[in-house]
C-alpha cells in the first residue's frame, strides 16, 4: 500500500556513535517562538498516535538547514515497557519515549506541498528517559492526553504547554542525517536533528500514555517503527561548541558501554 516505505533512506535508525563525523559546518539549532505558550494548542488521538498542533507561529532555522522551517505538529511513540518506545535508537540502546516535532519548509505554501520533496520536512527528535517522579513540565500535556483516550473523539484543548519545556536544556550536541518520515507514506526528505540530551518522564505519566488505544479498540503500545537500513548515509554530530565535542562523544560512548556491562 505505501511503496515509499521501502526507500533507501528511511527513518528510524540507530546511531552508531562510533561511525558518526563530527561536523565543523553544523552550528547552533536556533528556535523562534518555542519559548511562548502554544496558541490555541489541542491534542487528538489519531489511532496510531497522539499529536499536538498549535496555532503558534513558531519555526526552527540554523544548524545546517537550508532555509527557516514552520512547525506544523508533534506527537509521541511509546512501548510497553520501560526498555522499549523510542524510534531511533543510540548504540543499539533503546528509550521508554520518544518525541517528533514536525516542520516544513518555509519555502513550500503548506506541509502537504512540502512532503516528499527534497528537505522539504525538518524534523527535531527528542529521546526520554523515565524516572519515579513525574515531571510537572509535562502535567499540562498528559491532563490533555487522559481525555483523548480512544481515537476518533474532538480534539482536546492543551492549557500552559510551551515547546521549549519539552525540550532538553541543551540543544547541542545534536545527530543529523537524512531519512523519511516514520509513519505511512514514509516520505523521504526529512532532514533529521535528534538532540543528544534526554529530559525524563514519570513512571506513572508514561503508564497513562499506555493507556491510549487504537481504532481496534487495543493499546495502542507500540507505536514505534523499527530501526531501518542506514544504507551507507553519513550521520553527523553538530553542536554551538564543536571544539568539545570530541570530549563529549568520548565520555558518551564510556558511558554507554558502562551501562551495557553493569
Amino acid at each position: 500500500m505505501y511503496p515509499k516505505c521501502s526507500g533507501e533512506f528511511q527513518s528510524p535508525i540507530d546511531i552508531d556513535l562510533g561511525r558518526t563525523h563530527v561536523s565543523k559546518s553544523l552550528g547552533h539549532l536556533e528556535l523562534t517562538g518555542y519559548g511562548r505558550e502554544l496558541k490555541g494548542a489541542s491534542v487528538v488521538n489519531n489511532g496510531h498516535t497522539v499529536q499536538c498542533s498549535s496555532d503558534s507561529d513558531i519555526s526552527i532555522e540554523g544548524a545546517g538547514l537550508t532555509n527557516a522551517y514552520k512547525f506544523e505538529q508533534f506527537h509521541l511513540h511509546w512501548g510497553q515497557a520501560d526498555l522499549t518506545g523510542s524510534e531511533h535508537t543510540i548504540d543499539n540502546k533503546s528509550f521508554p519515549l520518544e518525541l517528533h516535532v514536525v516542520h516544513y519548509n518555509t519555502k513550500y505554501a503548506s506541509f502537504g506541498k512540502a512532503v516528499g520533496k527534497p528537505e522539504g520536512l525538518a524534523v527535531v527528535g527528542v529521546l526520554f528517559e523515565v524516572r519515579k517522579k513525574d515531571n510537572p513540565i509535562l502535567a499540562p500535556l498528559i491532563k490533555a492526553i487522559e481525555q483523548a483516550v480512544r481515537p476518533g473523539g474532538e480534539r482536546v484543548r492543551v492549557q500552559g504547554l510551551k515547546l521549549k519545556s519539552l525540550l532538553p536544556e541543551s540543544l547541542s550536541p545534536y545527530y543529523r542525517y537524512s531519512g523519511s518520515l516514520t509513519t505511512p507514506p514514509c516520505s523521504e526528505g526529512v532532514v533529521w536533528t535528534l538532540l543528544a540530551d534526554r529530559p525524563y518522564i514519570g513512571a506513572e505519566q508514561l503508564e497513562r500514555l499506555r493507556q491510549l488505544e487504537n481504532d481496534d479498540g487495543q493499546s495502542m503500545a507500540p507505536n514505534y517503527r523499527p530501526v531501518q537500513p542506514l544504507n551507507g548515509r553519513k550521520v553527523e554530530v553538530g553542536s554551538a561548541a564543536n571544539i568539545c565535542l570530541n570530549i563529549w562523544m568520548f565520555a558518551l560512548m564510556a558511558a554507554l558501554t558502562l551501562e551495557k556491562f553493569a
